[in-house]
């Protein structure tokens, strides 16, 4: 096997440093993006545990509610009485749960993102 030498004239090195160090540049800029995308995750999947929260809460609310509603009601019930701003109040009730629910359906949550694997 025989070798071969090549000789580089000051111009080819310069050429080479020149495109060397364009690489460079294309290497730090993927690693900024790369950086901001990461952070835009990140914000995204506070967002939705954020979301996932309020929603949360929102259905204990409602649930809480109702219960408290129907504890009243059968209160008023046994003591013979019925009470007209019981049934607006249970209306409503039931307009903001539906409300929720079709909130809900047509913006689901992604499941929870998985981690990548460390590199």
């Amino acid at each position: 096997m025989s070798k071969t030498f090549v000789f580089l004239t000051p111009s080819d090195v310069n050429l080479i440093e020149a495109r060397i160090s364009l690489l460079e540049q294309h290497v730090v800029l993927l690693t900024e993006r790369n950086k901001m995308l990461a952070d835009s995750m990140q914000g995204m999947a506070t967002e939705v545990a954020e979301a996932k929260g309020a929603m949360s809460s929102a259905v204990v609310l409602i649930q809480g509610f109702a219960a408290r509603l129907a504890v009243v009601e059968a209160e008023l019930a046994g003591v013979g009485a019925h009470s007209a701003a019981l049934d607006t109040l249970r209306a409503d009730l039931d307009v903001s749960e539906q409300e929720l629910a079709a909130a809900v359906a047509t913006n689901p949550l992604p499941p929870d993102p998985t981690p990548p694997p460390a590199a």
